[in-house]
């Protein structure tokens, strides 16, 4: 994942790259258009009873590892080495969390009241 810029700049994954890109752009342009249809709905009325951060926390790490615990009972090495990157990839997450969170400026107001 920390190597990926390295990569595209050496010519790998290019077409994965373009598609996220043009459609996370054609997500942008087309966002006032479709912002005022997500601001009226109803649909996202219960997302304020979601889990709290904690908690799903909790429930992202204790996956990979519980997966983890399956496999070394199960003397699987497969699993247990998927389950580490899986954990790998959780920590690799947390980091970009906390470092995205301590250079934004303040928190992004809500857009469903």
């Amino acid at each position: 994942m920390w190597l990926f810029p390295v990569r595209v700049a050496q010519g790998r994954y290019w077409l994965p790259t373009a598609l996220f890109t043009g459609a996370t752009a054609a997500l942008i342009a087309t966002d006032p258009q479709t912002m005022p249809y997500f601001r009226q709905t109803d649909f996202f009325q219960d997302s304020d009873h979601a889990p709290g951060c904690k908690v799903s926390g909790v429930v992202v790490a204790a996956v990979p590892a519980t997966f983890y615990v399956v496999s070394l009972l199960r003397k699987d090495s497969y699993g247990q080495a998927t389950s580490l990157l899986a954990g790998e990839a959780v920590v690799d997450d947390t980091i970009l969390m906390i470092v995205t969170k301590a250079i934004s400026p303040g928190c992004a107001p809500r857009i469903f009241p």
